[in-house]
């Protein structure tokens, strides 16, 4: 028990100590290993002042292209005398060719530091870097073969790996084709197309272009205007302090259910203390009991994880529907990823054409919206008295619509009780 559980310590350590952006054990040559500056239990690294700029040097040489590796070696040994660091069982001494093999394949100089078992996954590191992430690929170029695989992670596409094949169910895959010109110019194009492991007819190849547009006129279906967003969001704010009374109702609820189960607990060991169960019994019941109370733990759990996170679903979908399409034409991969997700589930690619599901709670955008913001955009055209006496009745219809028949009965155990916010998710 003992080797078992500081082998898992030793690994957690470890573990923490690669997420600080750390190394672990002893430090690659060119640095040094120093404790904590804030006298915390972990180490970190510093440069090897006496190490570190011939070192660098020596990525110099190589990244010329004019030197190989025992060349390098040489020179290093017998112009600048370079000694290594050396430790209790080796003596320091001159670099050789293999411990340069070995600099020029480490990822860490490179400020990038391997995850255990997971291939391609590094953290990043927090000690100074030797040489950038280009350099240690234009290396791996020149070793050749013998080199490591480069650092530089994998082209992301935008609709790669989200998107599924509306017929025979594989993935979407992409591809960047470059078109040159007689003037001399080229032009890069991104095509999507179905991987086709499984037998299917789809051989559209559709330019990103094309798939953003159509995304873009899915977006625009479920957009509103900021001011009715900001009804929304008061109505939701008015109706919070009525769900958080619901919910403390239910996790009041589920608690006294589980303090119920411990003084069974308590009642069937006294019992068994004063042998008027059998062994036999008491062995029957406590895992029952066991059982019930790890069930209700679980429910406790989820019903306090739903009621945090409820508000900030609506929020984040109202937010969708204001700047969705301008968040997703002018941000990075990631945000136009994590905006599809917010929009629907389940996105297909079939005849060419992007299907997606809307999530249930925007459809009231899509079915009754638009004609309240046709009266709305009118309404502002006219004198202020007028939009005084009008704007209510669009703004009262507005969350009417939303809340007409989407009231859910507070639940007498487990779920969560969401009571009856503006949007049909609730």
């Amino acid at each position: 028990y003992y080797s078992s559980k500081l082998s898992k310590d030793v690994k957690r350590g470890n573990d923490e100590q690669r997420k600080r952006g750390w190394l672990t054990g002893r430090a690659i040559e060119g640095y040094l290993n120093q404790r904590s500056p804030d006298g915390g239990s972990y180490g970190i690294i510093i440069k090897d002042t006496e190490r570190f700029n011939l070192r660098r040097k020596m990525w110099d040489l190589l990244l010329t292209g004019d030197y190989s590796v025992p060349q390098v070696a040489r020179i290093a040994n017998e112009q600048w005398g370079y000694q290594t660091r050396g430790s209790r069982k080796h003596a320091s001494g001159p670099v050789s060719d293999n411990g340069l093999w070995g600099m020029f394949k480490n990822p860490r100089y490179a400020g990038l530091i391997p995850t255990p078992g997971k291939v391609d996954e590094y953290q990043k590191a927090s000690y100074p870097v030797m040489v950038s992430v280009d350099e240690f690929d234009r290396v791996q170029e020149i070793l050749g073969s013998k080199g490591t695989r480069k650092l530089k992670t994998r082209k992301v596409f935008t609709f790669k790996t989200i998107l599924m094949c509306g017929e025979c169910g594989c993935a979407i895959t992409a591809e960047e084709k470059t078109r040159h010109y007689k003037n001399g110019k080229s032009q890069t194009f991104i095509y999507y197309h179905c991987t086709r492991k499984r037998p299917c007819s789809q051989r559209h190849n559709l330019n990103e272009n094309n798939l953003k547009q159509q995304f873009n006129d899915e977006l625009s279906k479920h957009s509103i205007l900021p001011q009715f967003k900001d009804w929304a969001l008061e109505t939701l704010d008015d109706q919070n302090d009525v769900e958080t009374t619901d919910i403390e109702a239910v996790l009041g609820s589920q608690n006294r259910a589980i303090e119920g189960k411990h003084k069974e607990m308590k009642n069937l060991i006294k019992m068994a203390s004063q042998e008027m169960i059998s062994p036999d019994e008491f062995k029957v019941g406590k895992k029952e009991l066991e059982a019930e109370i790890k069930n209700l733990d679980k429910e406790l759990v989820d019903t306090k994880k739903r009621a945090d996170a409820w508000y900030g679903t609506f929020t984040r979908t109202f937010e969708l529907a204001v700047h969705g399409r301008e968040r997703f034409n002018n941000g990075s991969i990631e945000v136009k990823r994590q905006i599809m997700a917010d929009l629907g589930s389940n996105p297909v690619l079939l005849e060419g054409k992007l299907v997606i599901t809307p999530h249930p709670w925007l459809a009231p955008i899509e079915n009754d919206y638009k004609q309240l913001e046709e009266q709305y955009l009118k309404v502002r055209t006219q004198p202020q008295r007028i939009q005084d006496e009008l704007i209510p009745a669009i703004h009262s219809s507005w969350l009417g619509r939303q809340d007409s028949n989407l009231r859910m009965p507070v639940p007498k155990t487990g779920a969560l009780p969401l009571g009856h916010a503006p949007l049909s998710l609730i």
